[in-house]
């Protein structure tokens, strides 16, 4: 995808509570029983390329190869597990691999805390967006110019019961406050001034068929793809391809790789050995 004008649309799974040093939050956390890391998951198309209409003819070609009847609201965790349900995804890989677009995913493994939820959310968002535009500089794509459309993030409700949202205003604040931050921290400041997110827009993941779609990917990967067949795990990750990053802390990653290409692999090793030790709380080489 040899593009610079890019948009990328995004969902997520998971609460982004788990981690919280928030009490109330993390105490809803375990009321609520998450066994799964949460994480981000969308698709990152050449500019204007995926329209409302073009996405609900991908979701029909894809319920359609299901046996599926598709309505207006799209839900992953509302389509049962099964051969109806791999058919769908499978389906689904299918026509975004023939329109040559990218899935993407962000886990947080690792387990990693940044605060409270919002934090930890727009955090993970920083890094996938840091991820996505290094990745295309390797690919010999230096500038980069980004549109984000994200599933709302419902932050609670009101005594009335409406809901209460993240206003997009303070979304744009903490993105482009932690993307600078990330930046300046991964050594790449310079490479990030030719990176930029022109525009964002939140929509319903239930209702917006690019989300829809979106939501479908990340219901299908969560939890180690617990959901589907091997065969349909087996086509997701590889559609993820190199797209399918985790929150290991890269600096560590970095140091090592920079040992390697210095030859020094005895010491690559131990870097990486040590960063294992110091995650299980001690032991010996």
């Amino acid at each position: 995808m040899m593009f610079k004008q890019l948009d990328l649309y995004l969902d997520e799974s998971g609460t982004f509570t788990e981690t919280s040093t928030n009490p109330h939050e993390r105490a809803e956390a375990r009321k609520q029983g998450q066994r799964f890391s949460s994480q981000l998951v969308g698709v990152l198309v050449p500019r204007g390329q995926l329209t409302k209409t073009t996405a609900r003819k991908v979701l029909e070609a894809s319920f359609n190869a299901a046996g599926l009847m598709l309505g207006s609201q799209v839900h992953g965790t509302d389509i049962l597990r099964g051969d109806s349900y791999d058919a769908l995804i499978k389906g689904l890989v299918t026509q975004i691999n023939s329109k040559q677009w990218q899935p993407i995913r962000l886990i947080n493994q690792e387990g990693v805390s940044y605060g409270d939820r919002v934090s930890t959310y727009t955090n993970m968002v920083a890094e996938l967006v840091l991820r996505i535009c290094e990745q295309k500089s390797r690919e010999g794509i230096p500038e980069i110019s980004l549109r984000l459309f994200y599933a709302s993030v419902k932050l609670g409700e009101n005594a009335d019961g409406s809901s209460i949202f993240l206003e997009l205003e303070e979304y744009s604040k903490r993105l482009q406050e932690y993307l600078a931050f990330l930046a300046v921290r991964q050594g790449l400041a310079i490479e990030s001034s030719h990176w930029k997110i022109e525009h964002l827009e939140w929509g319903s993941g239930r209702t917006w068929p690019e989300l829809q779609i979106c939501d479908l990917l990340s219901n299908a990967s969560h939890n180690n793809y617990c959901k589907c067949a091997e065969e349909t795990a087996a086509s997701l990750r590889d559609a993820f391809g190199t797209y399918d990053y985790s929150m290991v802390v890269r600096l560590v990653l970095k140091q090592a790789d920079r040992l390697v290409q210095e030859g020094s692999l005895g010491l690559a090793l131990r870097v990486l050995a040590e960063r294992l030790i110091q995650d299980d709380g001690g032991g010996e080489v």
